[in-house]
C-alpha cells in the first residue's frame, strides 16, 4: 500500500503549526501516512504544544540551529519511509480528504502542487513563469512556456526527489523552490497541478520575524544567487529593468523601493 510522508518545516509558527497538523488528522487518508516536523530552533511554544497534543503520532526533529528551509526539508526527508514526499508549510491547512484521492496519480515525470486558497476561501495562483527572457517572450507570444510553483505545497515521488538531489541548499530561504523546479525542468521534470485545494495563510511565519524591507532584501539576495548559479545574469538585469518600468506605471509608489533593493544588490550591500 502507498505510504505518504508529510514533511513540515517549523520556525516560530505558533498556532499555525497546530492548525496544519490538525487539518491532516481531521482529513485522514485511506492509505498509510506519517508526519515529520523539523523545527528550526524555534523560540515559541509551537513544538511543546504539538508534543502535548499528538505525542508519538508526529515525529519531531529538533535542530539546535536554524538550518533554513531547504536544508530542514532535506533533513526531514532523510528520516522518512514513504513512497511519496509531501512538503507542506506550517501556515497551510488541508481543506478536505479529497486531496488524498489525487495521490495515486503521482508519477515519475513530474513535481506536483495544488491549487491554493487564502483564509477567506478565495483561490489564487501559485504558479509563475521561470524568469528568463526567452521564457517570458514565449508566454507573451502565446507559446508554451515553463513554470514553477511556490514551495508551500510540493509533492513528488521519492525517486524524483533523489534524482533532483533534494532541495537546493544554496539558499537559506527564498528561491529554493524556484531552483528546485528549474533543476527539474532541465532534467525533463515539469510541474503538474493536482485537482485539489490547500489553504495558505501566507507569510504566517516570516511576517512575524522580518520587516517588509528585510524580507525583500532576502528575496533579492536569493534571486541573485539563483541567476548567478544558472548563468542567467543578463536575464536578471534586463528583467529587473522591465519590472521597474512596469511597476512605475502600475504602482509608482512602490517602484523606487523595489528598484532600490536591486541597486543595493548590484553594489553588494545586501
Amino acid at each position: 500500500m502507498m505510504k505518504v510522508s508529510v514533511i513540515i518545516v517549523n520556525y516560530n509558527s505558533g498556532k499555525l503549526l497546530i492548525g496544519c497538523v490538525d487539518s491532516i488528522f481531521n482529513n485522514v487518508p485511506d492509505f498509510i501516512f506519517e508526519i515529520i516536523v523539523v523545527d528550526n530552533a524555534s523560540k515559541d511554544s509551537s513544538i511543546a504544544e504539538l508534543e502535548e497534543k499528538y505525542g508519538a503520532q508526529v515525529t519531531i526533529i529538533k535542530s539546535a540551529n536554524n538550518l533554513g528551509f531547504a536544508a530542514a526539508n532535506n533533513l526531514g526527508a532523510s528520516r522518512t519511509s514513504g513512497d511519496i514526499l509531501f512538503f507542506l508549510n506550517p501556515d497551510t491547512e488541508i481543506l478536505s480528504s479529497a486531496i488524498w484521492n489525487e495521490f495515486p496519480q503521482i508519477g515519475e515525470r513530474n513535481i506536483y502542487t495544488t491549487r491554493l486558497t487564502d483564509a477567506d476561501g478565495v483561490e489564487y495562483s501559485n504558479i509563475s513563469a521561470i524568469p528568463t527572457i526567452r521564457n517570458y517572450v514565449r508566454r507573451l507570444s502565446g507559446k508554451p512556456y515553463t513554470v514553477w510553483a511556490q514551495g508551500s505545497v510540493v509533492i513528488m515521488q521519492r525517486k524524483v526527489f533523489d534524482k533532483l538531489g533534494g532541495w537546493p541548499e544554496d539558499y537559506f530561504m527564498y528561491s529554493e523552490d524556484l531552483d528546485l523546479f528549474y533543476n527539474g525542468i532541465l532534467q525533463g521534470i515539469y510541474v503538474e497541478v493536482l485537482d485539489a485545494s490547500v489553504m495558505h495563510v501566507g507569510g504566517g511565519t516570516t511576517a512575524t520575524v522580518w520587516s517588509p524591507s528585510d524580507r525583500q532584501n532576502r528575496v533579492e539576495r536569493s534571486y541573485f544567487r539563483f541567476s548567478r548559479k544558472y548563468k542567467l545574469m543578463a536575464d536578471y538585469h534586463i528583467l529587473h529593468l522591465v519590472g521597474f518600468i512596469r511597476t512605475l506605471f502600475k504602482h509608482p509608489e512602490k517602484a523606487w523601493f523595489v528598484y532600490s533593493v536591486y541597486l543595493k544588490m548590484c553594489r553588494g550591500s545586501i
